[in-house]
């Protein structure tokens, strides 16, 4: 949520207290895990009801 609250407060002021490309590694890494994690589930079927 830091790097998220962050990197908006950057685009919207120009400041922030990290830098911008760590919170868009950051974002962009938890994105692809949860991607994976998410397709990975619906690939299993688990818990889909017909």
């Amino acid at each position: 949520m830091f790097y998220m609250i962050d990197g908006f407060r950057h685009g919207f002021f120009g400041v922030s207290d990290a830098s911008p490309w760590l919170s868009l590694a950051v974002v962009g890494t938890c994105l692809a895990v949860l991607m994976v994690f998410t397709l990975n589930l619906l690939k299993r079927g688990y818990k889909l009801r017909a």
